[in-house]
């Protein structure tokens, strides 16, 4: 069995925000290094800023060219081909997404931490002022020499994070079968510890990589024509470019814990013959039959090269009755231990069954043996039967024939 969270990303802002600022950083240093000015807005918000600009400051002031205007556009979405894959949605998937990733965020030998990316596809614009006819010339070149035309697709790379929920920092393994408990250990993980700026607050978080596709669509000149001054007061002379992308986007994350059982055989295969009446489950108010010989073939899990064979003949059987601490305990999802006479000394899980009014339980999924005389009953998956107060719990002995 396994345990699985799913967590959307609530933060995805900050990837975006990310891949807009590396958008930024490439403009003033591999694109164009001349640009000082490169304003992450609207033309609107980038012609109202550079008025204010003007008012404070001496009337000889002039905009540093090429002067550049990035603008997101934010209604991103996800591709319409690939971004449909149901694995990238953990509600139609559930963990199967977050084991397609690596390296995983953490990962030991009961726990898996994993993100989930989600292609996503989206536009931006750019508007480039120059400072004469020369100046747009150049940069118009710089544009189509970057890309290599339009159609042309450029794959940067920049860094991003995930913020981990908390939820999933603090979780706690509890593996019913074999009461291990422990915390995560996140000094052996790829993640660390950041200060998130738009919550304020320290974070864990998983630092990435990630190489947007981006595609130059178009090439327009936007400059003033006619001899018409430009009312924007930035500049007369300008080209556009606008630009799609696509890029994977970590939109969950997805933690599986393994709860497994510990069977006492690699394998096993029983055949039972002559059936008889269990007189322990007579008692119970229901017929239970079980085998008065059983051949039992089974595999070692510390040797599974070799099979052992043993002929076993009923000896005797016990009755427990389920008391109101032990259903409580069940409802808890907590296990509970059944003691066995002093007489008695189980050597093997092959020489006892379980029965309930439900019929036979099922070794390591519902009970494992608890030392030579006591009995561990799984609480989590016992439940499941909706046992009741006063109900019997028939434990069949078998011995080894000579």
């Amino acid at each position: 069995m396994s345990e699985v969270i799913l967590r959307h990303n609530l933060h995805v802002n900050n990837t975006y925000a990310s891949f807009v600022r590396c958008l930024a950083d490439g403009f003033s240093t591999d694109w164009f290094s001349r640009s000082k000015d490169v304003v992450i807005s609207t033309y609107e918000k980038t012609v109202e800023r550079e008025r204010k600009r003007r008012r404070d400051a001496s009337e000889n002031y002039t905009p540093s060219y090429p002067y550049l205007t990035l603008n997101p556009e934010y209604e991103f979405a996800p591709d319409e081909q690939y971004g449909r894959n149901f694995y990238q949605y953990p509600g139609h998937m559930q963990a199967f997404g977050g084991m397609q990733w690596g390296p995983q965020i953490y990962e030991d030998e009961n726990v898996n931490i994993g993100p989930n990316f989600t292609y996503y596809k989206g536009a931006f614009d750019v508007i480039c002022w120059a400072s004469s006819i020369y100046d747009l010339m150049d940069t118009r070149n710089t544009i189509f020499q970057y890309f290599g035309g339009e159609g042309r697709i450029i794959q940067p790379s920049f860094e991003g994070y995930f913020i981990l929920p908390d939820d999933i920092v603090f979780y706690e393994y509890n593996n019913p079968y074999t009461e291990q408990t422990y915390t995560l250990d996140w000094d052996n993980s790829i993640a660390e510890t950041m200060l998130i700026r738009n919550i304020n607050k320290n974070k864990m978080v998983c630092p990435f990589v990630i190489n947007p596709m981006i595609k130059l669509v178009s090439v327009t000149d936007g400059s003033e024509k006619y001899g018409n001054p430009s009312e924007d007061e930035i500049g007369d002379h300008r080209v556009i470019f606008n630009c799609e992308w696509n890029m994977w986007i970590p939109t969950s994350i997805v933690l599986v814990a393994n709860t497994l059982p510990t069977p006492c055989k690699f394998f096993r295969l029983d055949l039972g013959v002559d059936f008889v009446y269990s007189p322990i489950s007579e008692q119970a108010g229901k017929t239970i039959t079980i085998p008065l010989h059983r051949f039992v073939t089974s595999m070692n899990t510390e040797d599974s090269t070799s099979l052992q064979t043993a002929q076993t003949t009923w000896g005797k059987s016990f009755m427990y009755t389920l008391t109101v601490e032990d259903v409580k305990k069940f409802a808890e999802g907590k296990n509970v231990d059944l003691n066995l006479p002093d007489t008695e000394n189980i050597t093997d899980c092959i020489y006892v069954d379980l029965y309930s009014r439900y019929g036979k339980l099922v070794e390591a999924f519902q009970w494992v043996l608890n030392g030579s005389r006591s009995i561990k009953l799984i609480g989590q998956n016992v439940m499941k039967t909706m046992w009741k107060t006063g109900d019997i719990i028939s434990v069949e002995i078998y011995i080894k024939d000579s």
